[in-house]
């Protein structure tokens, strides 16, 4: 059997996925790998290096914690004025309102992080928590992947996580624990036109966009999509490949993504 050799020089650093199933009420069950981040693009294999399971006991009360949060977050939207509200809709608000305002929800944001990271410190958790610690390296880049589909989770704050403190090269994305990778690498052709999607938040403005575009890409085929809904944004999106995603405008997080 041929013996395929791995170019040491294009290791990046490490690659943890984080692959969590379950719900607050009943807890989560949490697998972690630990693999050597190799170059994706030269389309070589990633070197598994540790992995272990391990629990997050159930928590409801941190759900409660992120809504009362995120209520507080949302009502600091009547302090600021942009192209979609007038200022005239908020000159009756005091400096107390306001800086009451800001200090409850840097309260309940503190209070958020504390009990989140309490969580992360169970017991039931400490197995992977060990191993993270004894297999990252404080001078290279880890790229940790949240693989859930538990939409409240996703929410959470995991960029406070403590464990990131100790290592400032490590940073957290989402993931789906459900994936296909592609091992085809596009090989872009002088001739073809550049892919550029862009999502603009509200109407206003846009033609000035597009004439900057046009300067900057003058050949770049372009799709507008202008304060599209949620469903109008799922064919383009995921459908078609782009070289560029360009969002511009103002908008507000939904229930529904």
């Amino acid at each position: 059997m041929p013996i395929k050799l791995i170019n040491l020089g294009a290791v990046m650093g490490k690659l943890v996925t984080l692959n969590i199933d379950g719900e607050f009420p009943q807890g989560f069950s949490v697998r972690c790998e630990i693999c050597q981040d190799i170059n994706s693009i030269k389309n070589e294999p990633n070197l598994a290096l540790a992995s272990k399971s391990a629990h997050l006991p159930p928590h409801s009360e941190i759900l409660d914690q992120y809504r009362h949060w995120q209520s507080l977050y949302t009502n600091l939207d009547v302090f600021f004025s942009n192209r979609l509200k007038p200022k005239a809709s908020f000159t009756n608000v005091s400096d107390n309102d306001r800086n009451g305002a800001f200090k409850a929800c840097k309260k309940a944001a503190n209070l958020l992080s504390e009990t989140f990271n309490a969580w992360l410190r169970s017991s039931d958790f400490q197995p992977i928590e060990i191993l993270l610690r004894n297999n990252l390296d404080k001078s290279e880049s880890t790229r940790i992947l949240l693989a859930t589909e538990n939409y409240a989770l996703r929410r959470l704050p995991w960029h406070e996580w403590d464990l990131l403190k100790d290592f400032p090269k490590a940073e957290i994305s989402i993931a789906s624990p459900n994936f296909q990778r592609v091992n085809t690498i596009k090989n872009l052709d002088k001739k073809d036109k550049i892919k550029i999607l862009v999502i603009l938040g509200d109407n206003a403005g846009t033609d000035a966009d597009e004439k900057v575009i046009r300067q900057l890409i003058p050949d770049a085929e372009i799709c507008w999509l202008i304060e599209p809904e949620r469903s109008e944004l799922d064919e383009p999106l995921w459908q078609e490949s782009w070289d560029i995603l360009f969002f511009a405008g103002h908008g507000k997080t939904k229930d529904n993504g």
